[in-house]
């Protein structure tokens, strides 16, 4: 059996083996279930712990976390960690006082009242009697999580008196609990389920005589945990036979390890120049050339290997878990990091992490070997899944099939490869032209690569120093600002896929472009750009515009994972516009052929309206949303020259689900349809909220708020000046849709963008 520990709201998570835990289990600690945890007892989270702080990040990690295991190894217990408590009495009855893990537990709460007040998802919650979990003397976040508990399935209206994290928790929960198990291929009632049954919690329970204040001291001043990736390395390491082997990988890993950073100027300027011609553009070679050349240019200036790798050999011969622990990684050379690189941290962050970044080298590595591995519930599965929580468990089971040794070699040089292509060919935000590093409403993406130039001091001396250049484009002005066309219509598309899908696990079109690009390293912007938009139309023909149950639709297109679409496929569209299935995004389908099954389970996922069945609007995909904008965007570059895509994760009813004035107005099949739905930030739904369109259209007119009409998704955008110019009831509705109907077919059948 194996326990999984998930560590709260860190992504550092730790997988082992029950043995290994050396825990014993007593009348301390005790095993619950979700329903068992919420309910029996009552719980009360003191006034010195910090006010409820998670937030989006830390909620779709948990429901990832859950979802992964449901799916991979939906029979084992999934334990998310500690509750910490202390027993107090008081009136006669037995509290238990939270100590550690309330973030966690608040949240655990969050999403049983959204499953409890969602008919949609057809989950029994009877036992759910009441909200176990109070506040001391924080009664907004008491009130707040008993009028999300009391709801009906209706709207909840926000105000002043509610607790602005808990709302936005439960609004997230409520708008992306079904696309998590759909990004998935999960089954919601098999997610509820495991959630409900198989996630297990301890609770800990703190002896009487306890100091309080010390222990609480002592929980919150924990050291740093070993990384996974440092495990990684330390195992890679191992396999390498000479010094100079393993002192030239480990400095590969941590030059590649700085995602922040172009890889390039990780290098010092002798090893710059064998692994890059001009000390710019990589050069294809493997482990052993690189290293052979390294030692020739060493030989050729008289100097040693320690010039070039000036580590000492016994310490990168010690090299192991304990020497990664206690020295920080000793085995890696030093490079003192100028100002100028600190800020270059801070202008061009990455949009994924190492570890992720380490899995995706490893699956295109595989590909390309054409291994099959056996990875998730099945021996049949053989997709390496991006998922750092398994980086451990993933790098051992792909090991355990090769030759340490030769694989070792080859991942450093694949690694080196792939991060010089990500660096090339992968956005970045450009934080030199935000206003505020930490705003995700006015984002701007960049996609350059490194360029060397000459540069002459006041006093006539020479010297070579980088610069950025566009990755595509005619001209070489180190000062242009991503104004070539074919430059800004990839960042375009580029970004339309990163921020549909802003978890790092499910970037599997990041794992496609770098697979392109791979096989590809010297593509021209046409072949990118032509090879990016029939991903993204395999993206909504191929998965989203298909029926989630294979028998529903006689006629409609298959299903395809995204597996299939990259590597099966080749990132190439394989259904037919006229087998899509319009009423998977909303938008009404009267052509008489097709035919829906009478199984139940159908109904388990569509809501029967009018002989028309629509989902919830919000359940709508947000790549469909992005997809569109990037054709309004298209077919008027000039009109919408301002425009960028940012993190608008929250869905819009523009006519909102509470008519404030007539209540139940609006029909479903209008209210939910696509025509009357669009992306937009959270703290601008959270503005919105149910007012009428006509004041939502005053509010957001670009001639009285500019600033946020150009924050605004280009669908919006349109919404606002229709309603503007007249109103927004059923006829606008249904003209929008038709619109949107019209330009999507038009548009999916073109093999160019």
């Amino acid at each position: 059996m194996q326990m999984v520990i998930c560590s709260g709201s860190t992504k550092k998570q730790a997988t082992t083996t029950l043995a290994s835990m050396k825990m014993k289990i007593n009348k301390d600690i005790e095993e619950f279930s979700i329903q068992e945890l919420f309910q029996n007892d009552q719980y009360k989270v003191p006034l010195y712990q910090r006010n409820y702080a998670w937030g989006e990040e830390e909620c779709i990690q948990l429901v990832q976390d859950v979802c992964d295991y449901a799916k991979n190894g939906g029979r084992n217990n999934y334990y998310i960690g500690t509750l910490v408590t202390f027993p107090r009495e008081e009136g006669g009855k037995i509290y238990y006082e939270v100590i550690d893990g309330q973030q966690r537990l608040t949240t655990l709460a969050i999403l049983l009242c959204v499953l409890k007040n969602n008919s949609q998802f057809r989950t029994d919650l009877s036992w759910f009697k009441k909200i176990n979990i109070s506040f001391e003397k924080r009664e907004k976040s008491d009130k707040t999580l008993k009028k999300i508990y009391e709801t009906s399935e209706g709207m909840l209206t926000p105000d002043k008196s509610l607790n602005e994290n808990i709302w936005s928790v439960y609004k997230y929960f409520k708008s992306n609990l079904s696309k998590e198990c759909a990004g998935r291929d999960l089954c919601e009632k098999d997610f509820f389920e495991y959630l409900l049954k198989k996630v297990i919690i301890l609770r800990v329970g703190v002896p009487q005589q306890t100091n309080l204040n010390k222990y609480f001291e002592v929980m919150n001043s924990r050291g740093e945990q070993l990384e996974q990736h440092e495990i990684i390395k330390a195992l890679l390491m191992s396999n390498l036979k000479t010094d100079n082997e393993r002192k030239f990988f480990s400095q590969i890993w941590d030059v590649c390890s700085d995602m922040d950073k172009y890889i390039q100027l990780g290098f010092p300027k002798k090893i710059r120049a064998v692994i890059f011609k001009a000390e710019i553009e990589y050069q294809e070679k493997s482990f052993e050339q690189f290293l052979a050349e390294i030692e020739q240019v060493s030989r050729q200036k008289n100097s040693s290997s320690a010039d070039i790798f000036p580590i000492s050999a016994e310490k990168c011969e010690e090299i192991n878990l304990l020497t990664l622990l206690e020295n920080d990684s000793e085995c890696s050379e030093r490079i003192e990091e100028t100002t100028s690189e600190k800020e270059e941290r801070e202008i061009f962050p990455s949009l994924i992490t190492f570890p992720n970044f380490l899995l995706h080298v490893l699956k295109i590595m595989c590909e390309d070997r054409k291994e099959e591995l056996p990875f998730g519930d099945s021996e049949e599965r053989s997709e390496i899944p991006l998922d750092d929580k398994r980086l451990v468990q993933t790098f051992s089971t792909v090991l355990n099939k090769n030759d340490k040794y030769l694989f070792t070699k080859d991942f450093a040089a694949n690694l080196l490869k792939l991060r010089f292509l990500f660096d090339k060919y992968l956005i970045k935000r450009d934080n030199s032209r935000s206003r505020n590093f930490r705003d995700t409403e006015t984002e701007i993406w960049t996609l350059k690569q490194l360029k060397k130039i000459e540069k002459i001091s006041p006093d006539g001396k020479k010297s070579d120093c980088f610069t950025y250049v566009n990755t595509f484009g005619a001209t070489q002005d180190t000062k242009e600002r991503d104004s070539e066309p074919e430059n800004k219509k990839l960042i375009l598309l580029l970004s339309m896929f990163h921020v549909s899908y802003p978890s790092q696990i499910y970037k599997n079109w990041m794992y496609a472009a770098l697979r392109f690009v791979y096989q590809n390293p010297t593509v021209t912007a046409k072949e990118y750009e032509k090879y990016l938009w029939n991903l993204a139309r395999a993206f909504l023909i191929d998965r989203y515009l298909t029926p989630k149950n294979l028998d529903e639709m006689t006629y409609a297109n298959l299903r395809q994972s995204f597996d299939e679409i990259i590597s099966k496929n080749n990132g190439n569209c394989v259904g037919k516009i006229s087998g899509i299935y319009w009423e998977g995004i909303n938008i009404r389908d009267d052509t008489p052929h097709w035919h829906r099954s009478p199984n139940e389970d159908v109904w388990d996922i569509w809501w029967g309206v009018n002989n028309v069945e629509f989902q919830r609007g919000e359940n709508v995909e947000n790549f469909v949303f992005n997809f569109f904008d990037f054709l309004l965007w298209k077919n008027s570059p000039d009109k919408n020259k301002d425009f960028s895509f940012s993190h608008r994760n929250s869905v819009e009813h523009f006519f909102p689900q509470q008519d404030p004035i007539k209540p139940k107005a609006m029909p479903w099949r209008f209210l939910h349809s696509f025509g009357n739905l669009a992306l937009v930030s959270r703290s601008l739904n959270s503005k919105l909220s149910n007012d009428l369109p006509t004041m939502k259209a005053d509010f957001l007119s670009p001639k009285k708020n500019l600033d946020g009409f150009k924050k605004c998704s280009l669908k919006l955008r349109s919404m606002v000046d229709i309603a503007n110019k007249g109103d927004w009831t059923e006829h606008e509705i249904e003209q929008e849709e038709k619109k949107a109907k019209q330009l999507l077919e038009t548009e999916l059948a073109k093999e160019m963008p």
